[in-house]
């Protein structure tokens, strides 16, 4: 729409400028893409150029013409905001503000930088204003995204440094390591603990650890990358110094630049299993005394009750029997004969009792004279021994005893469950003893329950000792190895 060359009084009237001057002035803003307004003193249009009807037309729908009141056909809030910014301006002020506009498409604001300025002063007296319009929205939004991108850098830099304080104070290690082994990120205390400098930042953890080491690491990070979760293990790593500490290590996924690395975390635990080691040693030794203690009072008991049978009961056996035959007649002779077999048989029994609760002289004999003896004892039907040796038991003390309760005890086994008639006794003594008792016996379960005394028996002595037993049984006999720390004191 072309406007007319306004002619004013106002203009009319100015003794400065001719009006050709003000006609060629209005030719060239009426060319300019931006916005012009000039308005009298009673707020009436004076000019508009072209981009200003336009703009008009586009965003309020209405059609501005010269000597209209130029806000006649604003909403109220704009028409007041518009009337104080004229009166600021008649009163000799310039200034300019930024305004935001939304528009339907683009759904990005329109932003304005608007300008009041005095154009005309007459005798000290402003005659006109002009309001320029420019449309800064390019630049404008460029300003507000370099605004945002110095505030997510401002942000990213207080993030670096809060986790780099945070990282710092830690008393863990901690790190990032990519997916091809490179230390990305190591903390003060993880540098300080390996002696390592912030050069050794980006270097391969193949570079910085043991080999063997770094493999297992490497592997636990890969790990954790590849299945996005958390691994928490117990690793071990040699020191600058060479000493070993363990760690109680948490790797988990970090995810940076949109690339998955593994983090990690280690709290040095040496020292608490170095007490928990203690606590169970501890605990060990107080159950291995105790068990001692025990199998002492055992054995104790055993010699007493032995002697008690072997000296008084069976020397008064002995003596009834002899008073019994001193008193022997014709009459009486078959019921004499019968009572002192019975107390024969008694007196056996009774020896043979004493001999299984201390069946062994441990000072004047080996392992091997013992076992013979002990053998000879027993009653000639039943299973037949045979007892094979290798090695020398020369200078053994303290577990004399226990390997001789150990072959009585698997004696007596074979005899009273297997229902064997052969067995063999294999006995090896070379920087570890070993048993071997083989049975063609029937057998039996060794996964079942053991509800007797003397297998117990037996694992207690072996725990005593810091010795290992094994069970292996079939319908064709059972075979049953002991093996025993030698020890000489």
């Amino acid at each position: 729409m072309n406007n007319p060359i306004p002619t004013p009084a106002v203009l009319q009237q100015s003794t400065q400028y001719s009006f050709t001057f003000y006609q060629s002035v209005f030719t060239l803003l009426d060319m300019h893409d931006e916005s012009f307004f000039i308005v009298d003193k009673n707020h009436r249009l004076v000019f508009l150029n072209r981009a200003a009807q336009q703009r008009n037309t586009e965003f309020h729908a209405i059609n501005m013409a010269t000597g209209s009141v130029i806000y006649s056909q604003l909403e109220e809030p704009v028409k007041n905001s518009m009337r104080a910014n004229i009166l600021r301006a008649f009163k000799g002020e310039s200034f300019s503000f930024e305004m935001a506009i939304d528009q339907l498409e683009p759904k990005e604001p329109l932003w304005l930088l608007i300008t009041y300025q005095p154009l005309l002063v007459h005798n000290g007296q402003t005659k006109t204003i002009c309001l320029r319009m420019k449309d800064i929205t390019v630049a404008k939004g460029a300003q507000i995204l370099e605004q945002q991108q110095k505030q997510m850098e401002k942000e990213l830099l207080q993030s670096r440094e809060l986790f780099a304080s945070f990282m710092q104070g830690s008393p863990a290690l901690s790190w990032i390591t990519d997916r091809n082994g490179t230390m990305l990120y190591m903390n003060e205390p993880m540098l300080n603990t390996f002696k390592f400098q912030k050069a050794d930042i980006g270097k391969s953890i193949f570079e910085l650890f043991d080999k063997q080491l770094a493999a297992v690491y490497h592997q636990n990070n890969c790990n954790v990358i590849k299945g996005q979760k958390q691994l928490v293990s117990v690793d071990q790593a040699v020191q600058p110094d060479g000493a070993i500490c363990t760690y109680k290590t948490i790797k988990f996924p970090v995810v940076i630049n949109g690339e998955i690395m593994a983090g990690g975390w280690a709290m040095d635990i040496t020292d608490q299993k170095l007490l928990e080691q203690q606590l169970v040693d501890s605990e060990v030794q107080k159950k291995k005394e105790l068990m001692r203690t025990v199998l002492e009072t055992q054995e104790k008991e055993r010699r007493e009750i032995a002697y008690e049978l072997h000296e008084n009961v069976a020397q008064v056996l002995a003596t009834a029997k002899q008073l019994i035959g001193l008193h022997e007649t014709n009459a009486n002779l078959e019921l004499s004969r019968s009572v002192q077999k019975a107390i024969k048989e008694a007196i056996n029994d009774l020896r043979m009792v004493s001999n299984r609760l201390n069946p062994f002289s441990y000072e004047q004999s080996t392992i091997v004279e013992a076992l013979n003896y002990y053998l000879q004892m027993l009653p000639k039907e039943g299973c037949r021994f045979t007892v094979r040796l290798s090695g020398s038991e020369k200078g053994l003390n303290q577990r004399k005893r226990c390997v001789l309760h150990i072959l009585q005890e698997c004696v007596r086994n074979v005899r009273m469950h297997s229902g064997a008639t052969e067995a063999t006794i294999e006995l090896h003594f070379a920087g570890t003893i070993r048993i071997r008792v083989s049975d063609n016996g029937t057998g039996f379960d060794p996964a079942a329950p053991v509800t007797g005394l003397g297998f117990k028996s037996m694992q207690h002595r072996m725990e005593h000792v810091n010795g290992s037993m094994q069970v292996a049984s079939s319908p064709e006999g059972t075979t049953v190895s002991f093996e025993i720390p030698f020890c000489t004191q």
